[in-house]
């Protein structure tokens, strides 16, 4: 399997602005009445390097499960990124990523990606990764309805 194969990104275009689509991403304590993926995120700090407490459902309904991750990327508009490591030596990692794009004067795009590395990168990608695209898109159809509210 190539590293290419080891992501997975969904997209849909939303009829708001950027800023809005923003503002309910990082309405972290509102998660748990629109998003049926992400259920809550605490951050010690909204920056590069700050520590993320996220509980997730995969696939949406099911019980919740905690990691914590650490910011990679934080470009305030536009992207939140994070990395979560298990086990020692790169024995797995995965980095997530949330991206807005503007479309046209009023519309976004938004972007959600999940990139698998290390040892145990490929079993994991084989045995989570259709329940993690169902989420994805789940989670995306939940934003969309937020946003265009």
């Amino acid at each position: 399997m190539t590293s290419e194969a080891l992501e997975i990104r969904t997209t849909v275009d939303i009829e708001a602005a950027p800023d809005r689509v923003w503002q309910l991403l990082m309405e972290f304590d509102d998660y748990q009445v629109w998003n049926p993926f992400i259920r809550g995120i605490k951050a010690d700090k909204l920056s590069i390097g700050g520590t993320l407490y996220i509980r997730v459902r995969r696939p949406p309904g099911s019980e919740s499960i905690r990691y914590t991750a650490k910011i990679t990327d934080f470009k305030p508009g536009a992207e939140i990124s994070w990395r979560r490591t298990m086990g020692f030596g790169g024995l797995f990692a995965s980095e997530h990523a949330m991206i807005i794009v503007q479309r046209g004067h009023f519309g976004s795009c938004f972007i959600q990606r999940e990139r698998f590395s290390g040892m145990l990168a490929d079993s994991v990608y084989n045995r989570i990764g259709s329940d993690i695209a169902a989420s994805f898109k789940a989670m995306n159809r939940a934003l969309k309805a937020a946003a265009e509210k």
